[in-house]
């Protein structure tokens, strides 16, 4: 049988389409239906919020304003993503797949659901993480556990909740309200975008993520079962009365607590509400995503608690026999000493060469649990030679 030609590894894209799926015509035909489908949902949508075409004007609008709300917590996504990060190119064209193609999809099957406040969870949860399960399915060596699930899963909720504040913005706030009614809107970005959606999906994201690391059979489904239908509770109850409950009562403590006299104030007139209760709300409404969150804003911390130590266990196992070429004994101790918040640093270079060649290395070591999970081969890979090579590169 003829062999393929090994890609070359310098460009990302052929590094992501190692083992792929895509090499075979039964992964191509699947690819494409994903697409087609997804593509056919998004565009019946898109063309419904951009009729008539002036309101091209007033979506990109709010999405700008929503992105630049949400730019710290997507800065801190990227940190998140530092022992062995991808291009920052790559970082946003996953988060502009989400713009485009979660919440337009979600929004269709939404409106042909004919009990949504009870199928939405389990709808939007899934759209949200579908760039994470592509890139699972169709470029396997981009995800390797727990953290990178996390990560790619709450990018998916970003995405979500930008469109969705632009969407919500047009069809329900600026007829009423003029350009305005964007800032009632906003309170969806809670935490500087990290809010209700955010916290989802990154859950989400991290039981799919576990569910890539461990070699656990049972655990590989029900962790990720688990995190997906607690996302869709957590969602139902929010979109059941249960989280405006929430809402509104931590918007009355806010009051409270401010001395203001809360005895005339009407929820109920929407459209009349006092200045002071909507100061109040764009600080009762974040903290409901906190409490409503009550149970899953920990699972979120153990996540990334425990997926940081196992980067950094995977690092020191699978780079303890790699040639000094790869890896100095100086360099070694660096590795057995690097703490949760410090990267170590690679001695003897400047900063962004040592920063290069860490990253190498790490790459080289997540690639070699890669091939151990999948038993295959390390010896004569051509993606851990890259990597070899790559290093004595960069040192030169």
């Amino acid at each position: 049988m003829h062999e393929r030609e090994t890609p070359d590894y310098r460009y990302l894209f052929n590094r992501m389409l190692y083992d792929s799926p895509l090499y075979t015509v039964w992964g191509k035909l699947i690819y494409a239906a994903i697409l087609l489908i997804t593509l056919y949902l998004a565009i019946r949508v898109w063309s419904g919020w951009l009729t008539p075409l002036q309101n091209g004007w007033l979506i990109l609008y709010a999405l700008f304003i929503a992105f630049m709300g949400s730019w710290i917590g997507i800065a801190y996504l990227r940190y998140l993503d530092r022992r062995d990060p991808e291009p920052w190119w790559f970082f946003g064209g996953t988060l502009l797949v989400a713009l485009f193609l979660t919440t337009a999809p979600a929004a269709y099957i939404n409106n042909a659901s004919p009990v949504p406040t009870l199928t939405v969870g389990f709808n939007e949860e899934f759209w949200k993480v579908l760039p994470l399960l592509i890139l699972v399915f169709f470029a396997p060596t981009v995800v390797s556990g727990t953290r990178d699930g996390l990560i790619y899963g709450a990018l998916g909720g970003f995405g979500f909740n930008i469109t969705e504040i632009a969407n919500y913005f047009l069809k329900v706030a600026y007829p009423a309200e003029g350009i305005e009614g964007l800032s009632g809107q906003l309170v969806r970005l809670g935490w500087w975008g990290i809010g209700n959606h955010v916290f989802w999906s990154a859950l989400v994201g991290a039981g799919i993520g576990y569910a890539v690391e461990t070699d656990h059979r049972w655990r590989k489904f029900t962790v990720p079962l688990g995190a997906y239908l607690a996302a869709v509770l957590t969602h139902t109850l929010q979109d059941n009365a249960i989280g405006g409950m929430i809402g509104i009562g931590l918007t009355m403590l806010v009051l409270m607590l401010q001395g203001a006299d809360i005895s005339n104030v009407q929820v109920q007139d929407q459209n009349n509400l006092p200045e002071a209760f909507k100061s109040a709300m764009s600080i009762g409404l974040p903290l409901e995503a906190i409490v409503i969150n009550i149970i899953n804003i920990p699972l979120l911390i153990v996540a990334l608690r425990r997926s940081g130590n196992w980067e950094r266990a995977i690092v020191r196992e699978e780079l303890a026999d790699e040639s000094p070429a790869v890896i100095t004994p100086q360099e070694y101790e660096g590795v057995e000493a690097e703490k949760r918040f410090r990267l170590r640093r690679v001695p003897g270079y400047a900063r962004r060469q040592g920063r290069r060649i860490r990253n190498a290395q790490n790459a080289l070591a997540f690639h070699k649990r890669y091939l151990r999970r999948k038993a295959q081969s390390i010896k004569g890979d051509p993606l851990v030679a890259y990597w070899r090579n790559e290093i004595a590169r960069l040192r030169l």
